[in-house]
Formats: structure tokens, C-alpha cells, sequence
């Protein structure tokens, strides 16, 4: 199974159980591996949050992109119905990286892949209303 794919399980994981419920013997079985895979590509839980959100950071920014008409209000109400349904579909407990930073408050690395997240989701739904402001 390729880093990808143990990522995209460890996505759904932390979406259906939060950060704190699963152990790491429970996210090796959600992720359908070994534990020696597991931490071939993930060697600390606080890894496995970083690669679930770096799963899902690219699977939302193709989603925005997706939304791309003409920039303006109408691309813009489009974009955030369409983010509306994602969250409704794939989001049971709300926004994953405001649950990973709630969970692991201290956690630098954790803290720069949401703050990245924020900057290239900012740039995004700037390019779909056509205001860079």
C-alpha cells in the first residue's frame, strides 16, 4: 500500500473518530497495514495527523478548483456551496485541521501544515471571487 493510500485512510479515521479517541494500534488497523509500514512513512501519531491533513488539504484545494468559472459572486457562491456539501459529506466532526490544532495545541509541525493550508485556501477562494483582498 503506497504512503498515499495509508494517508487517504488515515484521513477518514480521524474524521470519523477525532484525534484523541484512536490509539495507534487502532489507526494501524484503519490504515490496513502493518505497524511496521505504518511507521515506515508515519513514525508518530503526530506524523499520521500531518499526512491525514496533507491528504485532505489536496483533496479540498481540487475541489476549489473545480469551482473556477468566471471569478466573481457567482463562482464565489458556487465555491462555498460546494464546500458546504463537502464538509456536510466528509467533515462528520467538523474541520479536521481546527480539530487537529484543537488536539495537539503545541505541536509545530501540526500548527505550519494548517497555517500553509490556510494561506493556499485564502489564495484559492481569492482567485474564485476575482479580489485578491
Amino acid at each position: 500500500m503506497s504512503q498515499q493510500q495509508i494517508a487517504e485512510n488515515l484521513e477518514r479515521a480521524f474524521a470519523q473518530k477525532g484525534f484523541a479517541e484512536p490509539s495507534v494500534a487502532e489507526l494501524k488497523a484503519l490504515s490496513g497495514v502493518s505497524m511496521r509500514t505504518l511507521y515506515k512513512y508515519f513514525p508518530s501519531k503526530e506524523s499520521m495527523v500531518v499526512g491525514a491533513l496533507n491528504y485532505r488539504h489536496q483533496r479540498y484545494l481540487l475541489l476549489l478548483e473545480s469551482c473556477h468559472d468566471e471569478p466573481g459572486l457567482t463562482a464565489t457562491l458556487s465555491a462555498f456551496d460546494t464546500l458546504s456539501h463537502w464538509m456536510k459529506q466528509h467533515a462528520p466532526k467538523g474541520c479536521l485541521s481546527a480539530n487537529a490544532l484543537a488536539a495537539f495545541p503545541n505541536n509545530t509541525e501540526i500548527h505550519f501544515a494548517v497555517e500553509t493550508y490556510k494561506r493556499e485556501v485564502i489564495q484559492q477562494l481569492a482567485q474564485i471571487s476575482g479580489r485578491e483582498d
